[in-house]
């Protein structure tokens, strides 16, 4: 297994000190009032190619592509509640692959409700029709071989938190609870093993030290529950428990930190599957150098459920981006991400780095242009799934 070190990756890393970071969207839609409902309409259009669309570690397929996403969120408010509604859709479009074109729907809600200064609830969930795009998900690797098209799956989440405390207090409480399904539709001799339900619970209290540190405490559990696996092979149903202490603090009004550490352990309902335990954490860094300008870093692990081999993975992540407006409509941005997947009960271990560049320019409120570079690289220890993909592209923001 050899390190990632490829040109494109050590050109973004030569460009660091000089770079221009990946730009937040400086559009500022407005919106049409329906009675008290006001409805605010959004649409991207991006434009590329890409020279390795399936992520193949050889014969890479390369295409023009574009991507056609309209969004429109509806919300209203009362005070400090507010309700919202968003629908948004994705239409993917390949030159040399029209096998690959896939359309993606999503709707999420969001309510939230202050029942008096010390009370609140917080309801929100989405519901996903969509695709993973061949060389990813159960497609990745040598797999790809066995799918024709991209993968389809829907996904459903609905949680629910409980706010017990003031902002202007000392201490406050939150407790969570959510519940959700991921259910692959096309392939089904091939996914069907990988389809889910899932239920999760939070609980976390803070302290207030300072107008600038608060502490927490926090404890979350993770219950996996596959609906349709193979007869010949172990389980994957699982319990992940895991506890975490953090600060975050402002330490002047250019640094703002939070850092949580604890621990985890995962454990199988099928004692063939190792039980895991470790460290957990997750921490973010922003600092302002100058008023227009914005670096920010990130570290974490966690666990993601696998659709390939292994029990699950252990993921440990960390990133960088620095975003610099020159001008009032000029921005750039530059994120660089890099990542150890550990593929538990298995061989395969991956190592992974991401990288962007790009350039916005805002023509009006409701107008933005941007360009842009970006950069992927996965070296596994299994042969097959190492890959480096290539992509530029073009991309208009427009609201009303």
């Amino acid at each position: 297994m050899h390190r990632i070190k490829s040109p494109g990756a050590l050109l973004v890393l030569s460009l660091l000190p000089f770079a221009l970071p990946v730009a937040e969207a400086a559009v500022l839609p407005a919106s049409v009032a329906l009675g008290p409902v006001k409805v605010e309409p959004t649409l991207s259009v991006e434009a590329g190619w890409v020279d390795n669309l399936f992520r193949s570690p050889s014969s890479e397929k390369s295409t023009w592509q574009s991507i056609l996403a309209p969004s429109v969120r509806a919300w209203m408010e009362n005070g400090p509640n507010q309700y919202s509604l968003t629908y948004e859709l994705e239409d993917f479009r390949y030159a040399s692959s029209s096998e690959d074109n896939a359309t993606d729907q999503r709707i999420g809600l969001d309510l939230k409700h202050e029942f008096n200064v010390r009370n609140g609830l917080h309801i929100d969930g989405f519901y996903y029709d969509g695709h993973s795009q061949r060389g990813t998900g159960p497609s990745e690797g040598t797999a790809v071989l066995q799918f024709d098209r991209p993968v389809e799956y829907t996904q459903g989440d609905l949680g629910a938190t409980y706010s017990l405390g003031s902002g202007l207090g000392r201490a406050r409480a939150e407790f969570e609870v959510r519940g959700g399904q991921y259910e692959f539709q096309n392939f089904r001799d091939i996914t069907r093993a990988y389809d889910r339900d899932q239920s999760s619970y939070r609980a976390a209290a803070y302290w207030t030290l300072s107008p600038r540190v608060e502490l927490s405490l926090e404890g979350r559990q993770l219950n996996m529950n596959y609906e349709h696996e193979f007869a010949d092979e172990a389980s994957r149903d699982s319990n992940d428990r895991t506890w975490l202490v953090g600060v975050e603090w402002a330490m002047s009004a250019r640094f703002v930190g939070t850092v949580q550490v604890g621990g985890f352990e995962r454990d199988f309902d099928d004692s063939s599957r190792s039980t895991t335990s470790g460290a957990r954490w997750d921490a973010r860094l922003a600092w302002h150098p100058r008023s227009y300008s914005l670096v920010q870093l990130s570290t974490r692990r966690f666990g993601q459920e696998t659709t390939t081999v292994g029990s699950f993975v252990d993921t440990r992540e960390s990133s960088v981006s620095w975003r610099h407006d020159w001008s009032a409509r000029t921005t750039t941005n530059l994120r660089l991400d890099v990542a150890n997947d550990d593929y538990t009960d298995s061989s395969r271990e991956d190592d992974r780095a991401t990288a962007q560049i790009d350039l916005t320019r805002s023509l009006d409120r409701w107008l933005e242009l941007g360009v842009g570079y970006r950069f992927e690289e996965r070296d596994s220890s299994l042969t097959g799934y190492d890959y480096r993909r290539n992509e530029v592209f073009l991309r208009v923001d427009v609201s009303l």
